[in-house]
């Protein structure tokens, strides 16, 4: 479940309020639980509204429902607060089936706001209070 054939980027998009995590390559639980932490001091600043999870360039092949849990309790152990949201940008068909799971079933462990999208732009208006949902959400 921990390959290391991938990696992750992350910036603060300044004039959104958001955090762009973008992963590329094989998905590696230990990065984004890594990414996780650095991205708890985004979540903290002034009028935050939200993490862009760009899934466009990875490979999702071994995430499972497991995984998921994984994350979200390392999310409450962290201790994110705020009132923000949760989008994901996706383009593959196989990568959208485990997103939708990952939106369904998420606010059963996390409280967040969570989208599935495949415009950058859609997302972006949504995490930024700009749209309820986008013509775009999946």
């Amino acid at each position: 479940m921990t390959d290391t054939g991938g990696h992750i980027e992350i910036s603060y998009l300044e004039t959104a309020r958001i955090t762009h995590v973008k992963v590329v390559g094989r998905f590696n639980l230990d990065s984004v639980l890594a990414q996780m932490e650095c991205g708890h001091s985004y979540a903290e600043l002034p009028d935050f509204r939200g993490f862009l999870w760009d899934w466009r360039e990875a490979d999702l092949s071994t995430v499972t429902i497991e995984t998921f849990r994984t994350v979200w309790d390392r999310q409450s152990d962290i201790g994110f607060t705020g009132n923000w949201r949760v989008a994901a940008l996706t383009r593959s068909d196989n990568a959208r089936l485990i997103l939708k799971l990952w939106e369904s079933v998420g606010t059963h462990f996390s409280p967040r706001e969570r989208r599935l999208f495949t415009s950058m732009d859609q997302a972006i208006a949504w995490l930024s209070g700009e749209t309820s949902a986008g013509d775009d959400a999946l």
